[in-house]
């Protein structure tokens, strides 16, 4: 039985360079937009790698950079962490979902209530609590509802069986692109790797 899954609910140039690229007819073109192509789901190894003090300090402002010293305002005498330690310690998902939605500077009030990577993911009724502006945006909660699994990837295990939910990233790349492709488009070969958790 074969199922297909929409991958994007509307055309964007990024989808249109993906697809040149798969159907192989991404070269000099006026019609084909040339856009790099994000990266689509992230394993704990590549957040732990690209979440550094340096990646942080780089998405906020001067002023932002300066509460990341600070310690942390929940903490009283429980903790003497700083908000960059607890980041770096329990929040980079929740990190690169502000960032990748365009609200690092959220983080600082999200870790004054106390959330952390292991609250993720967040339903979508819930996210609102994040507080991520200052007026209810449901358009910016949606986005965090959406983006989050792109960092929640459940690996592959080999000789195992895995349910994804509509919301989740199946973690597979296009690995060998086709060298020319039917015009017509009833034909192409493609190579899908699944990446397994070893």
């Amino acid at each position: 039985m074969i199922a297909t899954r929409t991958l994007t609910s509307k055309i964007t140039p990024q989808s249109m360079a993906l697809n040149a690229q798969i159907f192989g007819f991404h070269g000099h073109s006026l019609v084909t937009p040339h856009t790099n192509i994000d990266q689509q789901w992230w394993t704990d190894t590549w957040i732990e790698d690209k979440v550094t003090a340096r990646y942080i300090e780089s998405k906020l402002r001067s002023d932002e950079r300066e509460m990341l010293t600070r310690p942390l305002v929940f903490g009283d005498s429980l903790t003497d962490d700083t908000y960059l330690e607890w980041i770096l310690q329990k929040a980079r998902k929740l990190f690169l979902v502000l960032a990748d939605i365009g609200v690092p500077d959220q983080i600082f009030g999200v870790i004054d209530d106390s959330w952390d990577d292991d609250d993720l993911p967040i339903p979508l009724d819930m996210v609102p609590r994040l507080a991520l502006s200052y007026k209810p945006d449901e358009a910016l909660e949606r986005r965090f509802y959406e983006t989050q699994y792109k960092y929640l990837l459940r690996e592959i295990q080999e000789g195992h069986h895995t349910d994804y939910e509509d919301t989740e990233v199946v973690p597979m790349e296009i690995g060998e692109l086709p060298q020319t492709a039917d015009r017509n488009f009833t034909s192409c070969l493609l190579t899908v790797h699944f990446f397994f958790k070893q």
